[in-house]
């Protein structure tokens, strides 16, 4: 729910969100998004101009990018079980952080094209070239098998994504943490020289 603090455009974004992930994206008005934000629907319009622009703007907030970017510059150990650990747990807050918008891209991916162009596509190919870099990087330094980088970015992209969805609802009582712990630890080992 939108707060005082908050400012205008936020207060939109957040009242809009919560309401498409309630109930769908074409079920809901501006004019309820305004009445939420406790803004008047010109507002909301001036602001995004279209109900699909907010829906644009709150996935192009919702990218990994940043704060992954963010990550490999300010958090790397260079330990390649540490960071990756410390990457996959921070890739997962923000998943946790931007639920909802993952939820209504996921209600909604049919309907709008170029929303699978940013999320399936887009997210993850800066994630795997974020990771690749890091692997280039780690070779360079002697602590990482000689491989192509892309290979075990990849992996990592694809094992935090099945962490994402939730390992004990897929294939298993495991916890989620226990399984990226175990399973960056096996893949940590293995590239390891």
């Amino acid at each position: 729910m939108a707060t005082d603090s908050m400012d205008t455009k936020d207060k939109i974004l957040l009242a809009a969100i919560d309401r498409f992930a309630e109930r769908g994206f074409r079920s809901v008005t501006t004019k309820e998004i305004a009445n939420a934000a406790s803004v008047s629907e010109m507002t909301v319009f001036r602001h995004f101009g279209t109900k699909k622009n907010i829906l644009d703007y709150a996935i192009d907030q919702s990218s990994h990018d940043s704060p992954m970017q963010t990550f490999f510059k300010e958090k790397i150990v260079w330990d390649l079980e540490t960071d990756l650990l410390m990457f996959s747990r921070e890739y997962r807050r923000h998943i946790k952080k931007n639920e909802k918008v993952f939820r209504v891209f996921m209600h909604e991916i049919r309907n709008f094209p170029d929303l699978e162009q940013k999320m399936l596509y887009k997210n993850p190919h800066q994630l795997k070239k974020l990771l690749a870099d890091y692997f280039s990087r780690m070779q360079e330094k002697g602590k990482l098998l000689q491989t192509e980088p892309e290979a075990p970015a990849i992996a990592v992209v694809f094992l935090n994504m099945v962490g994402v969805i939730g390992v004990e609802e897929m294939f298993s009582d495991i916890k989620d943490e226990d399984f990226i712990k175990d399973a960056i630890r096996i893949f940590a080992r293995g590239l390891t020289p």
